[in-house]
């Protein structure tokens, strides 16, 4: 006699009285149609019963929006209260699962879940317990394919989107980290290896690949592979894609070309980790993804240090039949990250076409997604980037990713100039790219110069200033206002940084800067002594009147003077052993500043 997962699944609704939501419910889409196209005998079912990879996601969830404090605070917080859930969570199946025999299995605290090979009959199990929110095939997705540009006037896409002003006010993305999530990054090219974090904690592949270079009698199985690593040092491989994890990387950090003599990072002073989500023929599995996120939010593995990215740069996208989908399996992860001010780029993806709307993507269209289309030298949307509407309508079981615009935001794509993985580890390479992998990074790497700027800026706010400084296009096919070809305009960084100037404050050298944004009193200033420990050069804090001449003068010595015995912060700059204190030991600080330059500043005068 014969039966069909048809017949398994029939069994699925005889529990409905015994959880809260219907068993067949409890199965995501992709699971349930491979479940329905498999046919087995009782014989084979009971002797060699077909194994499928899952994830199981449990019901108990922590509330990322209650988070309070600071973002160290909110970071360690949210570390501590979803690892202990998932513990408890994981209990509840632990004596099923060890009846099965499932001794393998990926630990996603980051989601509540767990990922392993399981035979149907314990899927069919799995169904029953009130713990289990859903149930959800472990597919993998194929690293984007690389798309060779045209030739272009070198770093004509960061003209456009206004770096070099930031760069001449020494804005530079100095004290930020940005990640990628990608192929790898290859470390033997000179402008990545020079800005690459370093440390136990700047590096991760889930998939634990051994290296070509690297010793296999010394490679550890994934089953025992370290948490944090895979051997410490980072690569780029990934089949027919390798290469594309160094090329979105250098958008966002690289530095002068060494071929050309031109710059072609937009943070070119921003440090880099990186998670190579991809194996090495080019395969990235859902489990693989969501131990990628985790690892982004503690890569250290120790709640106690703060060493998360600042900007998370995610050049990938489901496509294929999820194209024009709501696709919600990373909306945790993305949320988690965001709650604690770590920004989530994604690529709109390259599926569109004049005719072709409806073309939006996952994760980039999901309520939390931050989606970015690609535009050419004339900031003409190209022809293959996605495009809006979300997904609604027939066909689709959700509609949680039909509001607002796909994509937010547009930026270069289309023939840009970045690093590429070396042929031959001691010559650097360079490549002109497109496709909306590329431009992605372009918007993240503005996120840095900008935090760089305003360190103090929440992901909230540098989505909503990128957005809303955003330019329009003079193109027929750009309609006034936000749409679903452009978003909200073209990436304009140097726009989005005087954003944050007050229109109506104070100018005291009427330079058209107001004080608020010369000088260092946006941007700390870590290369200078700080003796109060504020994060600002002590000759930043110095130049008390902001004024034409660029320097800390006696016109400052005279302020300073009337600070004598006042309570500071103000002229107090050494609060470590005189706290809150105008004093003189002050004074023997501020004298040893008098003729110094402040630091970065858009009023000096030759």
């Amino acid at each position: 006699m014969k039966f069909t997962c048809k017949f398994i699944l029939a069994s699925f609704l005889a529990f409905s009285a015994m959880v809260s939501a219907a068993p067949v419910e409890k199965i995501g889409p992709r699971l349930l149609q491979k479940l329905n196209q498999s046919t087995l005998s009782i014989a084979t079912a009971r002797t060699q019963e077909r194994i499928i990879p899952v994830i199981v996601e449990f019901t108990d969830k922590i509330n990322v929006h209650r988070l309070q404090g600071n973002k160290k605070k909110r970071r360690k917080e949210l570390l501590r209260e979803v690892k202990a859930q998932h513990k408890i969570s994981r209990r509840s199946i632990r004596r099923l699962l060890r009846q099965y025999g499932i001794s393998r299995k990926e630990s996603l605290w980051l989601i509540n879940g767990l990922s392993f090979d399981a035979p149907i009959s314990l899927i069919n199990d799995l169904v029953t317990e009130l713990s289990v929110q859903q149930i959800r095939l472990d597919y993998q997705i194929m690293a984007p394919a690389i798309g060779t540009g045209g030739s272009a006037p070198a770093e004509w896409n960061l003209n456009r989107i206004g770096t070099p002003t930031l760069w001449g006010m020494g804005i530079t993305g100095l004290g930020v980290v940005v990640a990628n999530m990608d192929t790898g990054v290859d470390f033997n090219h000179s402008l990545l290896s020079s800005a690459w974090r370093g440390g136990n904690n700047s590096w991760y592949d889930p998939h634990c690949q051994a290296a070509p270079w690297q010793n296999p009698v010394l490679f550890q199985a994934a089953g025992s592979c370290p948490a944090n690593t895979d051997f410490s040092i980072p690569r780029d491989r990934a089949g027919a894609s390798t290469g594309h994890g160094s090329q979105t990387m250098g958008i966002m950090v690289g530095g002068v070309a060494g071929d050309t003599g031109t710059a072609i990072g937009v943070a070119p002073d921003a440090q880099w980790i990186a998670t190579k989500i991809f194996n090495d023929d080019g395969a990235a599995s859902l489990t693989a993804i969501h131990k990628a996120f985790q690892w982004l939010l503690d890569p250290d593995n120790d709640p106690l240090t703060d060493d998360a990215p600042d900007i998370v740069n995610a050049s990938w996208v489901l496509a294929g039949e999820s194209v024009n989908q709501c696709v919600l399996e990373f909306q945790t992860d993305i949320q988690a990250l965001k709650a604690v001010d770590i920004a989530v780029v994604f690529a709109a993806g390259n599926e569109g076409g004049a005719a072709n709307p409806y073309t939006s993507t996952s994760p980039g269209n999901n309520p939390e997604g931050y989606a970015v289309g690609a535009v050419d030298s004339l900031d003409k949307a190209a022809s293959w980037s996605s495009r809006g509407p979300g997904p609604m309508g027939p066909g689709n079981s959700s509609t949680a990713c039909s509001s607002g615009f796909f994509p937010e935001l547009m930026a270069p794509g289309v023939a840009v100039r970045t690093t590429n993985k070396n042929a031959i580890s001691s010559i650097d390479s360079y490549v002109s790219v497109s496709g909306t992998s590329f431009a992605a990074p372009h918007v993240a790497g503005a996120m840095a110069l900008l935090l760089d700027a305003v360190p103090n800026l929440s992901v909230s706010d540098l989505e909503n200033i990128i957005m809303n400084t955003a330019r329009e296009t003079p193109n027929a096919d750009d309609v006034l206002g936000a749409d679903d070809i452009y978003g909200f305009g073209v990436l304009d960084v140097e726009a989005a940084y005087y954003a944050q100037c007050p229109i109506d404050g104070l100018d005291s050298d009427n330079d058209g800067i107001p004080d608020v944004c010369d000088n260092c009193s946006l941007r700390a200033n870590p290369s200078q002594s700080d003796s109060d420990d504020d994060l600002y050069g002590d000759a930043c804090d110095g130049d008390f009147n902001n004024d034409a001449s660029g320097l800390v003068d006696f016109s400052d010595y005279s302020i300073f003077l009337g600070l004598i015995g006042s309570p500071g912060p103000v002229g107090d700059f050494n609060i470590a052993t005189s706290p809150g204190v105008v004093d003189f030991a002050d004074y023997s600080i501020f004298l040893g500043m008098i003729g110094q330059l402040p630091g970065p500043s858009g009023l000096l005068v030759p």
